[in-house]
C-alpha cells in the first residue's frame, strides 16, 4: 500500500478517500423508491375502489422497479468485489493502526472501522475478516 508522507494534506486525503470508499460500500443495498425482495412479500395491499387516473400507465411500473433493486444489488456487489481485489481489506486493516499525524490519527481509523464494517456486509469479505486475526493484544 502506498502510505503519504504524514503532514495535515495527506491526512486530508487519507479521510476524503475513505469517506469515498464508505459511501461506495455501505450503500444501501435497496434503494428508496424500489421494491426490494422482503419488502415485496410483505407489504400490505391497499385497495381503492375509486379509479385512479393513469393507472394504466402504471401497470409495468412494479418490474421496473424490481429490475432496478436487482440492478441496485448487483452494482454494491461490484463495488465490494472490487475492494476486494485490490486489497481494500488489507489496506484499511492497516490504517487501523496509523498513529501519524496524531491529530487525525483517531479520525482515520475511525473512518476505516466504518469502511470495513461496511464491506463486512458482503459474504465473501466477512469470510475473510473472520479468518484475519486483526485483534491483538492492546495494552
Amino acid at each position: 500500500m502506498f502510505f503519504l508522507p504524514c503532514t495535515k494534506e495527506s491526512a486530508d486525503v487519507r479521510r476524503s478517500a475513505l469517506n469515498l470508499i464508505i459511501n461506495c460500500v455501505c450503500a444501501p443495498v435497496s434503494r428508496p423508491g424500489c421494491a426490494s425482495r422482503a419488502s415485496t412479500s410483505s407489504s400490505p395491499v391497499v385497495l381503492s375502489t375509486t379509479p385512479t387516473p393513469g393507472a394504466s400507465a402504471n401497470v409495468g411500473g412494479s418490474a421496473r422497479k424490481k429490475a432496478t433493486a436487482k440492478g441496485s444489488e448487483d452494482l454494491i456487489n461490484k463495488l465490494w468485489d472490487c475492494v476486494r481485489s485490490n486489497n481494500g481489506i488489507m489496506a484499511l486493516l492497516e490504517l487501523l493502526h496509523i498513529k501519524a499525524p496524531i491529530t487525525d490519527a483517531d479520525s482515520i481509523r475511525m473512518l476505516a472501522c466504518r469502511a470495513l464494517v461496511g464491506l463486512a456486509r458482503s459474504e465473501a469479505a466477512k469470510q475473510v475478516l473472520k479468518q484475519l486475526k486483526y485483534a491483538v493484544d492492546i495494552q
